[in-house]
């Protein structure tokens, strides 16, 4: 208990800070300022409301893959000579890119068709790289001493960038810049390194994760923040450049800077960066509406059950009670320990997970390998009976709201920690003060068993993954 209110004083006593400063722009984007004098640096995010949960039948992997070619540059960034001498050279190569793909998946890779487009293909793009640089953002980034990553969920893209205060009006200029006309450079091969993403990323649970979610939430979408193998060889420079135009508008994104900057300075930049971005119409809205719960059997290499409770949205106010319930999970003494008493032969690969989406209605899930044992009904059975009698004390809501609160103070230790939960709250709560207040010690000890009580066989989700 003393750790649990030493970690609350810890985010409820934080040290005065600057007044945060929130400012939209003409064309409908939202920035959330904190400036932290003395840093020398600034953590800056972009967020985009557009995931793997936006990819329409089709488009499976192609929020990921777009994550990717972003880096390949703009129209100035990029160009060896100059813009006008690039385009056309590169644009035959998305010509020919989007041909062979379809002639590989109407007559197969080894076709004469495909084979010829693939020769001519080759010859494109080694005309187009005597013009373009797929390599000269990441370089501009480096010889200015920023550091940046990107990071693509099912709810949102994010692009971080850690700028010394001296560079950070470049850094929002090229961010918007490539927010506003990114230039989809070395196609195939980021193609590739995608795909080789999700060959590494499948497991022996990966249809069965695939056959929950459908289940949950309807649809025959692959719930793989990647897409499948299949589906990432058959990505086309039209369907990325579609899902582009339909989610990556500036009313659709916000931006989060903390550090070491002057709000009226940064104020005049983003007016003369992101703000000359135009509006436009997006498609960002979701039907995440849940189904009846029900049962599936589905075939793989493995045997598994996976069990699946709906969550609610991470911005909803029962949220905090949920995430507490699924730390108890993996205390000593939860019902998974409990269960772990009975089949010890495979508690070793039980697994909890979370998903889709954290910002929008998921699921929390349980999976149990059946190479133990190979009995999914007993599993289920015990499973169940674990949860049924399964009563939290405060004993354990104390020890789940340290680890829970302990966790949060880890992220807002650093400033792309507070930027990221400024961003997060900005796009989905209209309201950043909650990133930086407490969230579980309000939760009381009946909210937390009322979660539980929910947690049955007649409203969950399960699916067996039996071997042929």
């Amino acid at each position: 208990m003393v750790l649990s209110l030493v970690l609350a004083c810890a985010l409820s006593q934080m040290p005065a800070l600057p007044k945060v400063t929130v400012v939209t722009l003409s064309n409908g984007m939202r920035w959330v300022l904190l400036p932290r004098p003395n840093g020398l640096r600034v953590s800056g995010v972009v967020m985009v409301d557009s995931g793997a949960v936006h990819e329409r039948p089709g488009e499976a992997g192609v929020a990921h893959f777009l994550e990717h070619l972003a880096f390949g540059g703009t129209p100035i960034v990029g160009t060896r000579r100059e813009w006008r001498l690039e385009a056309p050279l590169l644009d035959e190569v998305l010509q020919l890119t989007e041909r062979h793909a379809a002639a590989v998946a109407e007559k197969g890779a080894r076709s004469g068709e495909a084979m010829a487009l693939e020769t001519r293909l080759i010859s494109a793009e080694q005309a187009w790289e005597e013009q373009g640089d797929f390599r000269a953002f990441l370089r501009l980034y480096a010889r200015s001493g920023i550091q940046h990553n990107a990071t693509t969920s099912y709810d949102v893209t994010t692009y971080f960038g850690d700028v010394p205060a001296e560079q950070l009006h470049l850094w929002l200029a090229a961010e918007a810049q490539r927010f506003a006309a990114p230039v989809f450079r070395n196609f195939r091969t980021e193609r590739d390194v995608v795909l080789q993403e999700s060959i590494d990323r499948e497991t022996a649970t990966t249809g069965a994760s695939n056959a929950l979610w459908q289940l949950a939430f309807g649809g025959n979408r692959p719930w793989n923040l990647t897409g499948s193998p299949a589906d990432v060889r058959s990505i086309r420079p039209s369907t990325v450049d579609a899902f582009y135009s339909r989610l990556s508008s500036p009313s659709n994104a916000v931006g989060a800077l903390v550090g070491d900057f002057e709000v009226g300075q940064a104020v005049k930049w983003l007016h003369e960066t992101f703000e000359l971005i135009p509006a436009r119409p997006t498609a960002a809205e979701v039907d995440l509406t849940p189904a009846p719960p029900g049962f599936r059997g589905v075939t793989g290499t493995e045997p598994w059950v996976l069990v699946g409770f709906q969550a609610p949205a991470s911005t909803e106010a029962r949220a905090p009670a949920h995430e507490l319930a699924a730390l108890m999970f993996e205390l000593q003494g939860g019902p998974v320990s409990g269960l772990c008493v009975d089949l010890a032969s495979s508690c070793s690969d039980l697994e909890l997970f979370e998903g889709p989406g954290l910002a929008r209605t998921h699921l929390l899930g349980v999976a149990f390998d059946q190479r133990g044992n190979g009995r999914a009904a007993e599993t289920l059975e015990r499973f169940f009976a674990s949860l049924q009698r399964f009563k939290p004390d405060d004993a354990m809501l104390e020890r789940a709201r340290a680890l829970a609160e302990r966790r949060r103070a880890t992220e807002l230790q650093t400033s792309a920690g507070v930027a990221r939960a400024l961003a997060v709250d900005l796009m989905f709560t209209n309201d950043w003060k909650s990133a930086l207040t407490t969230r579980y010690q309000e939760v009381s000890l009946e909210a937390v068993m009322k979660v539980f009580e929910d947690f049955t066989l007649e409203r969950s989700w399960v699916v067996a993954q039996e071997t042929p």
